[in-house]
């Protein structure tokens, strides 16, 4: 006849059994809310609370505060007329532009150098971005949906291109 297991063992069996499909069942998602990175993310995407970055893709997906997925994110860079812009750009998917952010760049109106004007102002021009199809990201003089900055065409030029060609490559790495 068989002795019946202690009930401390069964205790023991109960509590390691529950504790496994807790952690099976816990999502392998890492949300972080690093605020500078939070903060960077919100200029595209304002209700932004979480992120989730993949290193080997370089983008973020990100999350409101509730931790509903909004759409992803990314930094791209290139050279400008003067020097090097570098942009955030928020995609809604795979085909949507959610917004772009010039975070930094070296460009001015007018020129370089001593003959260059004031700096460079990218507000409100990005709000163009908004909700703009990647397939229409050229500018309007090449049958796009962008208008060039007044006196900034090169600028203008290498930022919508810089957009439409990174957001092409990040496509792939959306859901």
């Amino acid at each position: 006849m068989k002795k019946p297991y202690p009930i401390i063992h069964v205790a023991v069996i109960i509590v390691i059994a529950i504790s496994m499909l807790g952690f099976i069942g816990c999502s392998s998602l890492i949300l972080s809310d690093e605020p500078e990175t939070v903060e960077l993310l919100q200029s595209v995407f304002p209700e932004a609370g979480y992120y989730q970055y993949d290193e080997e893709a370089r983008i973020y997906t990100v999350y409101n505060t509730g931790k509903k997925k909004m759409g992803y994110a990314y930094i791209t860079k290139g050279a400008g007329y003067s020097g090097v812009i570098t942009v955030m750009v928020g995609l809604e998917d795979k085909e949507t532009i959610k917004g772009i952010y010039v975070v930094s760049h070296s460009d001015h109106l007018g020129g370089v150098g001593e003959a260059a004007g004031p700096p460079l102002d990218f507000s409100p021009w990005d709000e163009q971005f908004e909700g703009l199809k990647i397939e229409d990201c050229y500018l309007a003089e090449s049958d796009g949906q962008v208008d060039a900055i007044t006196e900034a065409t090169v600028s203008s030029r290498k930022v919508v291109d810089m957009v439409r060609k990174s957001a092409l490559e990040k496509i792939q790495y959306i859901e």
